[in-house]
């Protein structure tokens, strides 16, 4: 009503002060005592105020969220919550369904889907099934994709709360859309099948292992046709299959190898993410399936030999099965068999020599997981023929790879000693022997500044305090000047967006404290000066030197002569009981200017400074003495220079019959520096030569005109 009225501000503190108390109400929902007997009473004004005000959504269902995850372990709360289910449902599957008008509205969708979710938890089975009969029904009808979309996210939440017939009824619905020339729908019917693989629910299980040999058909036959955005729930689906499985499939576990190692290229990175996992998951199936009297090398060999069939292929698949290779080894490294690490090592080695930068840069990333996550009493039989590699590898991958080559040297030299790892390379690579040189000292420096730091001793060879995880070591990067120089420009950076950003407006606050920023009088509590900052300061920071002044009718007073304006330019004097209070003369800058200029020179400054006696004039009355001497008692009122000074605009201009304004030889510090005295002392000999030459050239000139006045006199 005040809205109408006019009273707009008014209006405005009402509605802050409702939704101010809506704020309130999630707080009051987190493990209250009374829900039994109070939720009935806010159960409906709840729901109709969720479908009609966006504006106090999120706290409903914030607090609807709050109430059902605190309450799960309480039967007679949950009992009473989930008596509403059929009126909260309803609401919340319209506004999950509903376009979303802007990324309000949007946030607000997931936010009713995790609701969603969390009521199903609490909701009868009848009620689950009643709602997953509609959704699929109205997702068979419905023609808009968004709303199609949207009931399919649905009917994969009820997955573990209906039965197991509902759930082959969604699996048939669902595998006509895997393969799908529509990437989004067929993402969604990955999703669906991804959900029910890994669905800890009775039903999904028994579903599963009633209809596993389709399924697993169904997801070999349809690689071809998936696509690249369909890859990371395909393969999370893979993973929870081959998790859930308690009964050995050898052979179905070893066919989707050849899609995990073709994945670690995938552009996303979910989809290079699930391909290792899904290598690992494998190993771990298949040391699993295996019976105890069988021993695990056995099992480490065949999935190894299944893996190493990709090193026949071309650069990019040697690419992926060099790194799958190295995922496997870092994970299973503890029963790997010794004679299929030197297999593996040395085949790998070998491929350093390639000149294909995808296949040299995956064996150095091998070589890199070998060394640094294999014990030292292990590996050092294998240090001679990796020295070798590196040694052998071709120039331009050497190049390319340098900032690897460099790393991996440096984990040799911490782990097997700098003199062992420098006698292994031959004498004639003087640019490696150069490259350990600097990397000796560069070592060194790194443990005197630890040492300084923290009193730590040096780390010792191939110890650490915990195990690196196969991304850290990959990962890793020894161009620490880099990362300081990057650091240091983003701090610079930063220290600028710092400086731009300083807030030019404070608020302040008077006796009755924080100031209400919905009353009329707000605007007066803003200022543009901190109120924290004295006032002296304020005004002084405020003030500058423009030079101009205004007489007592306001005209703008400015002075032709230049010259005649700066020895009368007036100085800052501090306010005393000796200057006169009733001034009718008052700067420019004052009144209009709020900004403050910079000092164009050194003069300038030194005419700005203050005397001794702050605040008391230097034409004081009350003193006789004339300033005149050097030292102290100089005349300050003199300005060196300042017959050379331009009555037109900045800087010097020479004048006839007078020396040069400026110094022939720049005095600066570069001066001293003793590798530039040979160009320092030239500049000085060439001004000396100089000047003897105009000498001897304006003597004879003097002589010649003597002699032709002499010459011309009469006698």
């Amino acid at each position: 009503m005040s809205g109408q009225d006019g009273d707009k501000i008014g209006h405005k503190t009402f509605e802050v002060i409702t939704y101010q108390i809506w704020s309130l109400l999630p707080g009051f929902c987190n493990c209250p005592t009374d829900i039994a007997t109070s939720f009935k009473s806010v159960a409906r004004i709840l729901g109709v105020q969720l479908g009609s005000r966006k504006e106090i959504r999120l706290d409903i269902l914030t607090s609807l969220r709050h109430l059902v995850a605190r309450n799960l372990e309480n039967e007679e709360n949950k009992v009473e919550l989930a008596r509403y289910s059929k009126n909260f449902l309803p609401i919340l599957f319209n506004l999950y369904t509903t376009v979303p008008a802007g990324a309000e509205e949007a946030g607000q969708r997931l936010a009713s889907l995790e609701t969603i979710k969390l009521y199903f938890m609490i909701s009868d089975t009848e009620l689950v099934n009643t709602m997953f009969d509609r959704a699929l029904e109205k997702f068979r009808i419905e023609t808009l994709q968004f709303t199609r979309d949207a009931v399919l996210d649905l009917l994969r939440t009820m997955l573990p709360h209906i039965e197991e017939s509902r759930i082959t009824v969604l699996y048939k619905e669902t595998v006509a859309r895997v393969n799908s020339k529509d990437h989004k729908e067929q993402k969604k019917a990955y999703r669906v099948l991804e959900e029910m693989c890994k669905c800890p629910s009775p039903a999904c299980q028994q579903f599963i292992l009633s209809t596993l040999p389709s399924l697993q058909i169904q997801l070999l036959s349809s690689l071809s046709s998936a696509s690249p955005s369909s890859q990371p729930p395909r393969l999370r689906c893979l993973i929870s299959l081959i998790s859930s499985l308690q009964e050995p499939h050898v052979d179905f576990a070893l066919s989707i190898i050849p899609e995990a190692v073709l994945s670690i290229r995938a552009v996303n990175s979910k989809a290079r993410a699930a391909s290792f996992s899904l290598l690992i998951v494998v190993g771990e199936a298949l040391q699993r399936w295996t019976p105890p009297p069988a021993s695990q090398d056995s099992v480490v060999r065949r999935y190894m030999a299944a893996l190493l069939a990709g090193l026949a292929g071309n650069p990019g698949l040697i690419h992926c099965t060099v790194l799958a290779v190295s995922r496997i080894y870092f994970q299973f490294r503890d029963v790997f068999p010794e004679d299929l690490t030197d297999q593996i090592l040395n085949n790998i080695l070998m491929l350093m020599s390639s000149a294909s930068r995808e296949v040299a840069g995956a064996a150095l990333s091998f070589v890199k997981v070998f060394v640094t996550s294999t014990p030292i009493m292990n590996s050092t039989k294998y240090v001679a023929n990796i020295v070798k590699a590196l040694v052998e590898m071709p120039e331009d991958c050497k190049r390319h790879f340098r900032v690897k080559t460099k790393y991996l040297m440096e984990r040799l030299v911490r782990k097997f000693g700098w003199d062992y790892v420098s006698s292994l390379v031959p004498k004639s690579d003087l640019k490696m022997h150069k490259r350990l040189k600097n990397m000796r000292k560069e070592l060194a420096r790194m443990a005197r500044r630890v040492s300084e730091d923290s009193g730590a001793d040096e780390e010792d060879f191939g110890t650490t305090k915990r195990h690196k995880s196969m991304d850290e070591i990959l990962a890793d990067s020894s161009d620490e000047d880099g990362e300081m120089l990057e650091d240091e420009a983003a701090s610079n950076k930063g220290k600028d967006k710092k400086k731009k950003k300083t807030p030019q407006t404070w608020i302040q606050e008077g006796a009755e404290g924080i100031v209400d920023l919905l009353a009329p009088t707000a605007a007066q509590a803003v200022s543009s000066t901190n109120p924290k900052t004295p006032k002296s300061d304020a005004e002084k920071a405020k003030k500058t030197n423009s030079g101009f002044k205004i007489n007592s009718d306001g005209k703008l007073m400015i002075n032709d002569d230049d010259d005649f304006a700066e020895e009368e330019h007036p100085k800052k004097r501090r306010s005393t009981g000796l200057e006169d209070s009733d001034s009718d003369e008052e700067t420019f800058e004052t009144l209009v200017s709020s900004k403050k200029r910079k000092g164009n020179s050194e003069a300038g400054s030194m005419k700005s400074g203050k005397s001794g006696m702050s605040g008391i004039s230097s034409k004081s009355t009350f003193s006789k003495y004339t300033a005149g001497g050097s030292g102290i008692h100089r005349d300050l009122k003199s300005d060196p220079g300042a017959e050379y000074r331009s009555k037109k605009g900045h800087g010097d201009v020479k004048k006839a019959g007078k020396n040069d304004p400026y110094a022939y030889i720049p005095m600066t510090h570069k001066a001293l520096n003793k590798r530039k005295q040979a160009k320092a002392k030239g500049q000085f000999s060439s001004v000396i030569n100089a000047a003897r030459k105009g000498a001897s050239k304006g003597n004879k000139a003097r002589v010649k005109d003597v002699k032709h006045l002499m010459k011309n006199m009469k006698v």
